[in-house]
């Protein structure tokens, strides 16, 4: 019995540390670099291979890190730790959400400035199939567009943007 609590208690602390820990460390260490969230660009080989070898822990930070940016990008607050929570933890909640924000982040794109077609029935079906880390992966496509858009470097952003 004891084994088995120490096997679920476990996993449940290293995705507190993540999220408590790792996270803000990370995002402390690129704040110099990267003003603001929308110029970082992530190699998409890169998350899914770490999301892979971390047994999904870094796939969490993804998330964060994508939530994050879509909420930035729509002008919102950016703290969503309550948003992966509930993508984590609510079984039909993840499809719901790759809906709504492929909607949201290619609105918010187009209204900067920046063409991004809307590809939310494409997450839909993927999400329904069970292939989240491949909607991660075009999200993160289309928010490396928009941080291509904004430069990378530091470089304001196209005309209409603001």
């Amino acid at each position: 019995m004891k084994s088995s609590v120490a096997l679920v208690a476990l996993p449940v602390l290293l995705l507190f540390l993540a999220l408590v820990v790792g996270v803000p460390l990370g995002y402390a260490a690129r704040a110099k670099r990267y003003a603001d969230p929308l110029q970082e660009e992530k190699s998409i080989a890169a998350c899914i291979l770490l999301s892979f070898v971390t047994f999904g822990i870094y796939q969490i930070c993804w998330i964060h890190s994508i939530c994050k940016k879509i909420k930035v990008l729509n002008g919102e607050d950016p703290s969503c730790a309550g948003e992966v929570c509930l993508i984590l933890f609510i079984p039909f909640y993840n499809i719901y959400w790759m809906f709504t924000r492929g909607k949201k982040l290619a609105e918010a794109a187009n209204r900067r400035g920046i063409p991004l077609n809307d590809n939310s029935i494409i997450y839909l079906v993927l999400s329904l199939f069970g292939l989240n880390i491949v909607n991660y992966a075009l999200l993160q496509n289309d928010l490396n567009a928009v941080a291509r858009a904004y430069g990378g470097d530091g470089r304001q952003p196209p005309q209409g943007a603001q």
